[in-house]
């Protein structure tokens, strides 16, 4: 799961970051280039707290087992 993760925020991350580079050589306008940077931001981000809840979801599973 952990992987699959990993995969999904480094591709979602490097295609905003790639046309973040396209728009902003073409002459987008600003609001899709901040929304761009926002989004190259925020996504490792949310996978990231994602995998910590998991993680904590997963301890307290193992201590209602015991």
């Amino acid at each position: 799961m952990k992987r699959i993760l990993a995969w999904a925020g480094i591709l979602a991350a490097v295609a905003a970051f790639l046309a973040l580079i396209v728009l902003a050589v073409t002459g987008a306008p600003a609001n899709i280039l901040m929304a761009l940077v926002f989004v190259v931001m925020i996504v490792p981000v949310l996978i990231y707290g994602f995998l910590i809840f998991v993680k904590l979801k997963k301890d307290d599973r193992d201590k209602d087992m015991e």
